[in-house]
């Protein structure tokens, strides 16, 4: 792999793979019937997302000219048991935010924020926000084949109601309520922790941070980089 290829997350990796066996390999693949078992699904992530850019739309391409992929002959071998799901919602002066962190078995963090721009149709609530944070977290995941997770937030609220602890009495939170049961049910297992805000720091930022901006639609975003520098700037210097 390149430099910049070891910086993929795993299902990218995967997808990587994939596109090179078949370029590598497409003189076998012809002549016998071939199939697929990975640990992700490679396949579905990539023929089932709604919007793909950049290198996976490449791969995408490259991909469809071996037009043979059913869906139902792919098969997911081994627990994905590790993934961790982080989500937070948050309303202020600025705006409606809400944003979520996956944490796969290998440690690959993946973070997704948007800024909510529909209160001037629906009014959002603190409660609302959280709601919609967690089916975004709940559809990322599906989308990249996870089936069974750890789920954290500091929404009491939607856990409770979710786990049927609580009744939904909220007319304004009933479909969100049953929307997320819909998508709780494509899962073999979750399993909920509430935490206080404080130990909810990473998405707290990304969703402040999706509250404050508003991105231009034809602008293009690359994916945000954080490190961490032990040593000021100037002692960098070669």
């Amino acid at each position: 792999m390149l430099d910049y290829e070891t910086r993929y997350v795993m299902i990218e990796r995967y997808c990587l793979a994939l596109v090179w066996a078949t370029r590598r390999l497409r003189h076998y693949m012809t002549k016998y019937s071939v199939h697929l078992i990975s640990q992700l699904d490679p396949l579905r992530y990539l023929f089932d997302r709604p919007a793909l850019v950049g290198r996976l739309m490449r791969w995408l391409v490259l991909l469809t000219d071996d037009d043979d992929f059913p869906n139902e002959d792919v098969a997911v071998v081994t627990s994905l048991s590790g993934w961790r799901m982080y989500f937070d919602g948050t309303t202020n002066h600025s705006g409606y935010g809400i944003s979520v962190l996956l944490i796969s078995p290998h440690g690959d963090h993946i973070p997704r924020s948007i800024r909510l721009t529909f209160s001037d149709r629906h009014p959002a609530t603190n409660n609302i926000v959280e709601y919609e944070a967690c089916i975004l977290g709940l559809k990322t995941a599906l989308e990249l084949g996870i089936g069974q997770m750890e789920v954290f937030g500091d929404s009491n609220l939607v856990f409770r109601q979710i786990q049927g602890e609580w009744k939904t009495r909220d007319a304004k939170l009933r479909p969100y309520h049953a929307y997320l049961e819909l998508l709780v049910a494509k899962f073999k297992d979750l399993r909920y922790t509430h935490l206080p805000r404080a130990q909810n720091q990473f998405a707290d930022a990304l969703t402040t941070l999706a509250s404050m901006i508003d991105i231009p639609v034809d602008a293009t975003v690359r994916p945000l980089l954080i490190e961490s520098r032990s040593a000021p700037a100037y002692c960098c210097l070669d």
